[in-house]
């Protein structure tokens, strides 16, 4: 005679025998079930969350488990039968790639029946292992960076000419250069070379020199502003007499010159008997001479001797 299909208790969970008669359950929540036999099969539902890690497992010493994780359309994700070897109990640890609803399907091997229990609980979201920041060694190999070469600026002196008198010789070199080289390890190592030192030719002497002719109508003995002679002649004259320089008083009676080095003396032919030393500065300082003729006033009109341009070739 065939050998009876054992009964197995109905248990809280039934009918729970496929997908669309899962009984829910929420991850921590733990039961006791009876399943083999007449009973093939015990379905559970639970919600996932992704990536939550889960462990759903049996506990009997009965019935020879087998354990199931399926997706709504009966796929199975995960599957175990013994959790160790010589063992009945089932076991499965995943963690969820999305979230969904999965299915718990816990069946009988074989001929075995009995009780059991099961179990599935979560797991906090892992957290990531920080993974220490990646260093990157870069080897430069030596190149020597360029320096510019000395400079060397010269500003020529100009020729003297009736107003320009004042030259300057400026010789400039580079006092320092430096050699730069990159070495393996990034380092930068500068070699300093001191050069000789910026020779500087100064000009020299500026002599400037300002004369004022001015006719005293009102024996102040000083100008006023409407006391100039003008086109009167003025010379700077050279320790021989002889003229450098030549020009003539303005409408306002004056004149202004930059006498050259070798200037002695200056004159106004027609004033007889004036004329006055030339005082030359320092090197590379300006001197300035300042005169004043003052013509003396008489009662009855006199003629002032006058030289024009004209005849003297001059210019004011």
């Amino acid at each position: 005679m065939p050998t009876a299909t054992p009964l197995v208790s109905a248990d809280e969970a039934e009918p729970n025998n496929s997908i669309s008669q899962a009984r829910p359950m929420t991850p921590g929540e733990a039961g006791r079930y009876g399943v083999g036999g007449n009973d093939k099969a015990d379905y559970f539902s639970m919600l996932v969350k992704q990536w939550t890690r889960y462990r759903c497992e049996t506990k009997t010493d009965a019935v020879d488990t087998e354990l199931f994780i399926q997706d709504a359309a009966g796929h199975t994700l995960y599957y175990n039968d013994d959790r160790a070897t010589g063992e009945i109990e089932s076991w499965i640890e995943w963690t969820a790639d999305t979230e969904q609803t999965v299915y718990i399907v816990v069946k009988a091997r074989g001929d075995t029946y009995g009780a059991y229990a099961l179990q599935c609980i979560a797991y906090a979201p892992p957290t990531a292992t920080p993974y220490p920041t990646a260093v990157v060694v870069v080897t430069v190999p030596p190149q020597p960076i360029p320096i510019p070469a000395p400079v060397v600026v010269v500003q020529r002196a100009l020729q003297p000419t009736a107003t320009a008198t004042r030259s300057l010789t400026v010789t400039a070199t580079a006092i320092t250069t430096m050699t730069a080289t990159a070495t393996p390890d990034t380092r930068i190592m500068l070699v300093v070379r001191k050069l000789p030192n910026v020779v500087t030719t100064a000009s020299a002497a500026q002599t400037e020199v300002s004369l004022l002719i001015y006719y005293d109508a009102n024996n102040d003995r000083k100008p006023s502003p409407d006391e100039g002679v003008p086109n009167v002649s003025v010379m700077l004259v050279n320790g021989n007499g002889q003229p450098i320089q030549q020009a003539f008083t303005s409408a306002l009676g004056e004149v202004r010159l930059t006498a050259p080095q070798n200037t002695q003396r200056i004159v106004v032919p027609f004033v007889s008997g004036w004329s006055e030393t030339i005082r030359h500065g320092a090197v590379g300082g300006v001197t300035h001479n300042n005169f004043q003729i003052g013509l003396q006033a008489v009662e009855i009109p006199v003629f002032i001797p006058v030289e024009t341009q004209a005849d003297n070739g001059g210019q004011e």
